[in-house]
């Protein structure tokens, strides 16, 4: 299955990196996909790392507990800002940081009110 994957990626020019599915990803400086097994982490995880994933748990679980009106909202303040990001990589960035300054910067930009502030 890990070898499938992994070929199934690298033939994809997904430009995927990262691990998925027990194989680590990479791009080379000559733009190949790179694929191997996963290394198994050589310590358990720190509190620190647990207090933050259970942070970008949330801040997911809470993007799908938008509706779809919701959520279409924020791609439309996305793209009426001019940002290069996607509407769910703001929704997580305000979730993990709470910077109302800049989440009003982006209203008054797009002129649209962002739900679930």
């Amino acid at each position: 299955m890990a070898q499938s994957l992994a070929s199934l990626v690298t033939m994809s020019n997904l430009g995927v990196s990262g691990d998925i599915g027990g194989m680590t990803f990479y791009n080379s400086a000559q733009g190949k996909v790179i694929a191997f097994p996963a290394a198994p982490p050589k310590e358990p995880p720190s509190s620190a790392q647990l207090v933050m994933r259970q942070r970008w748990r949330l801040a997911m679980k809470t993007w799908s507990n938008l509706s779809a009106q919701q959520r279409q909202t924020w791609r439309q303040a996305v793209t009426g800002a001019g940002l290069k990001i996607s509407a769910v990589n703001l929704w997580l960035w305000y979730q993990l940081y709470r910077d109302r300054a800049t989440m009003a910067t982006i209203e008054r930009q797009s002129g649209v009110t962002l739900p679930g502030l």
